[in-house]
């Protein structure tokens, strides 16, 4: 298991996050094709190590979600291989998000803790004109592009630009630059001219590590919006840390 896939990647604490692939049988087993899915479980619990019934655990670039049962537990099945990440939520829990790399084939399981939420948290109303629907979790972007600050692809914009990786949707940016990873010649890094920390969000959680292997963990086609916010003068008060700049992605699923 990488370094990545041992991070904590969200706000909300994984007190006991523990992701481990079963012990293979003595004889060796027979070969498993490339491509063949894997399969993922795990039990939900609060800090008190209470299981968490109907807790929601998906796949983020995938359509897989999987709700616990009243033990917690829950199985996903058909997983790509892969570096993939996972998000759990919870009515009256912090949400998070962390990754695992899946050999193919391989069955993982876990634990995952969730922290309660004290204080009840009210959503921004959002006004629907015409037939358009948005979805609540999308309303925060169409507002922020209203307001006019850093720079928004939606659905529409990212298809235009035909890309193969999330790197070439920044491509020609003003203020962006994207080049080969000296460490790896591969692989492309991202560097914003006028900030060195850059802040990456998926669905809204905050990523930790290395912003060229965050972006690497999904395709555009799984991405419903990007927004680029390239200072800290742009930077909404929802994407504010420790950073001064943030790629904030919101996928289709």
């Amino acid at each position: 298991m990488t370094t990545a896939s041992r991070a904590l990647l969200a706000a909300g604490g994984l007190i006991l996050a523990a992701a481990s692939a079963r012990p293979a049988p003595a004889q060796n087993p027979p070969a498993r094709p490339d491509s063949a899915p894997a399969v993922v479980t795990g039990v939900v619990m609060d800090t008190a190590g209470v299981p968490i019934p109907h807790s929601v655990v998906s796949v983020v670039g995938q359509p897989l979600r999987a709700i616990t049962d009243s033990a917690g537990r829950f199985r996903l099945e058909g997983v790509s291989p892969g570096m993939r990440l996972f998000a759990v939520r919870a009515l009256g829990y912090r949400p998070l998000m962390w990754a695992l790399t899946l050999a193919p084939g391989q069955s993982a399981h876990g634990r995952i803790g969730l922290h309660r939420i004290d204080l009840a948290v009210v959503l921004p109303e959002l006004t629907v004109v015409g037939e358009q629907y948005v979805s609540s979790r999308m309303a925060g972007f169409y507002q922020r592009r209203q307001l006019g600050f850093g720079h928004y692809l939606d659905r529409e914009a990212i298809e235009r630009r035909n890309a193969s990786d999330m790197t070439d949707l920044l491509l020609g940016m003003a203020g962006v630059r994207v080049y080969q990873d000296p460490g790896d010649p591969t692989k492309r890094q991202v560097a914003f001219l006028r900030c060195g920390r850059i802040g990456v969000y998926v669905d809204g959680f905050r990523l930790w590590g290395d912003v060229g292997e965050n972006l690497r963990l999904l395709n555009p086609s799984d991405v419903e919006a990007m927004e680029i916010y390239k200072g800290a003068g742009e930077l909404p008060a929802e994407f504010m840390s420790d950073d001064c700049a943030a790629i904030v992605i919101w996928t289709r699923y």
